[in-house]
């Protein structure tokens, strides 16, 4: 299972040692960008992402959080990601952002919050997306509290499907241990990478006989 660090949570004003210390110990960087309005919080925006994605040795994922996602696919495919996750519940016609970003030769897949579960169209999003990214806390939860029931439906879905499915989401080490093992494919982590950068370092070499692995997406 990849373990990929969410930016967001790093020192934003340390950035280039943040992503220097995720080359060197784990598999991937995970970027945000939110608008306010997609998700009540503000991140930075693609002229930074740009940025990250020039200091990266390890592949660098972006989860896109806004309300008009189609406003940025030329930013978007110019940054090279070697994934890009669209959220779909607040988009009226997903399966077209999807089509258009994917025209673009952008690797796109989806972000699936507890707000799509019942989504009509979501069966047809997840045969056009190859990765998923489980949202294991609910949407705009200030808490930020690990949901059971979306832990749940990401082992499903990931059991059950082609699909490679990613979670994110108040994900601890404890949970990534129950993890280990399942058909999870990664997991996005920020306060359990940069609260205690050494100790992560640590649970990272544990995992899997003691290697720190660098796949590729």
């Amino acid at each position: 299972m990849k373990i990929s660090p969410s930016i967001a949570s790093s020192d934003i004003l340390r950035i280039a040692d943040e992503v220097m210390f995720v080359n060197q110990y784990f598999d991937d960087i995970h970027l945000d960008v939110a608008d306010g309005a997609a998700v009540g919080e503000i991140s930075f925006g693609l002229k930074m992402c740009g940025r990250i994605c020039g200091l990266a040795s390890v592949p660098v994922s972006l989860h896109l959080e806004v309300l008009h996602p189609l406003q940025y696919v030329e930013q978007v495919k110019e940054c090279g990601f070697d994934m890009v996750f669209i959220q779909i519940d607040c988009l009226k016609n997903p399966k077209e952002v999807l089509r258009i970003y994917q025209d673009y030769q952008i690797p796109a897949g989806i972000n699936i919050s507890n707000l799509d579960l019942n989504r009509k169209e979501l069966g047809g999003l997840l045969d056009m997306a190859e990765h998923v990214l489980v949202n294991t806390t609910y949407h705009n939860d200030p808490r930020q509290i690990l949901r059971n029931d979306m832990l749940e439906y990401a082992l499903h879905l990931a059991d059950g499907t082609r699909n490679k499915v990613w979670v994110d989401g108040a994900i601890s080490w404890d949970v990534v241990k129950k993890l280990q093992g399942s058909a999870i494919y990664a997991a996005v982590m920020g306060r359990g990478i940069f609260l205690n950068k050494d100790k992560a370092v640590e649970n990272r070499k544990s995992m899997s006989g003691n290697c720190v692995g660098k796949q590729q997406i």
